[in-house]
């Protein structure tokens, strides 16, 4: 588990203090690679629905503390700040750039999260 987290640039003791088994770490990670919150928070941001979407930046920010995963939960306090102070935040090239900055740590947390997956071993 250690090495996933170092991969990710995750935080292992951040995600032992809510899991002392590291077999339930990979079972919550495994669980947050299937969740949908991020697919509806792409979803919500292409069709510009954007206070759904800060609803669910919020909830995948806190899973993401919970799991120690700092990259993604970073992103998304960049991007709840932002869209906290600007009024036309999702709308500018910043919010585009906070955007892509999510995907890349997404997507290097799922796959690293296959990497768990018991079928792979």
């Amino acid at each position: 588990m250690k090495q996933f987290y170092e991969a990710v640039g995750g935080s292992y003791e951040a995600a032992a203090k809510t899991s002392h088994d590291e077999a339930k770490m990979a079972e919550r990670l495994l669980e947050f690679s299937r969740d949908m919150t991020y697919p509806r928070i792409r979803d919500y941001a292409a069709r510009q629905e954007f206070k759904a979407m800060r609803i669910e930046i919020s909830a995948l920010c806190s899973v993401s503390k919970y799991l120690g995963l700092s990259g993604i939960a970073g992103c998304c306090e960049k991007i709840a700040e932002g869209y906290a102070y600007k009024a036309d935040f999702c709308v500018s090239d910043l919010f585009k750039e906070r955007m892509a900055e999510l995907d890349t740590e997404y997507r290097k947390v799922q796959e690293g999260i296959l990497l768990l997956s018991p079928e792979k071993n």
